[in-house]
């Protein structure tokens, strides 16, 4: 999976990762990204409602400029006004907590639909309360 990502960020296709879940664990992941992506041509970049408005602009720019090659971020990403070069792969968790509309939203975002990997967490609290 590495070499695959390695290779979705040197062809220029970015990949946006969209998640639910809080910011301490999305800034968990975005540390994971940019140590795995360290010394290697890939920009990583992380977009919440918590980034600042200077920051958001650039990370705006450098996703229309093909400088970010990895977006990770929450429904932020979904806003109209993130824009994407050439959006090649989606990763949604806790694809429940998604709309139909707000995930075909992301494919309008790029002038080819994106491959897209929706994935759900398993049911284990729900399970062990039964």
């Amino acid at each position: 999976m590495i070499e695959a990502l390695k290779k979705v960020g040197r062809d220029k296709y970015p990949l946006c990762r969209i998640e639910s879940i809080g910011f301490v664990f999305m800034s968990f992941i975005f540390e994971s990204f940019t140590q795995l992506f360290f010394g290697v041509d890939v920009g990583v970049s992380l977009l919440t409602c918590s980034t600042r408005k200077k920051e958001r602009e650039e990370i705006h720019a450098g996703l229309l400029s093909g400088k970010v090659n990895i977006l990770i971020g929450t429904h932020t990403l979904i806003e109209d006004v993130v824009r994407f070069r050439n959006l090649g792969f989606v990763v949604i968790d806790e694809q429940h907590r998604f709309g139909v509309v707000q995930r075909a939203r992301l494919w309008e975002k790029s002038s080819h639909p994106p491959h897209m990997l929706v994935m759900t967490a398993p049911p284990i609290p729900r399970t062990l309360a039964m």
